[in-house]
């Protein structure tokens, strides 16, 4: 037996090698930590334009900017809200909590253009 075949007789892929606890070829990428929702908005009152940038890349953390706080209307109560008759009240539980109204479900609710053009939430008798 030459050198040669001896040396190629104990080559191994080096994938192989890695499997069995070796060395890779493959370069490893960094991984990279995703931001907090605290240090993105702690980033973006640095500049307007950083605010935009953010926006952009991360719009679940500014989610919550495009929601009005109801609980004002609620007269700060964290109670089962304030009801309008027997339409509606105020959601204080829930993922809507303090961010939508509650709508009385023995009504139909409709939403309509009026001739003036502003939106109209009609509430109709169910059938």
């Amino acid at each position: 037996m030459n050198v040669k075949n001896k040396t190629m007789n104990n080559f191994q892929d080096p994938r192989q090698r890695c499997a069995s606890g070796g060395y890779s070829l493959d370069k490893q990428q960094p991984t990279m930590k995703t931001p907090t929702k605290e240090q993105i908005l702690e980033a973006a009152k640095t500049s307007p334009e950083a605010k935009d940038a953010l926006k952009k890349l991360f719009p679940e953390v500014f989610e919550e900017d495009k929601y009005f706080d109801l609980t004002e209307l609620n007269g700060g109560s964290q109670s089962f809200g304030t009801r309008i008759g027997n339409l509606m009240c105020i959601r204080t539980c829930g993922e809507y909590a303090n961010k939508a109204f509650f709508l009385a479900d023995f009504y139909k609710w409709e939403i309509k253009i009026d001739n003036l053009g502003y939106e109209c939430l009609i509430p109709t008798k169910k059938h």
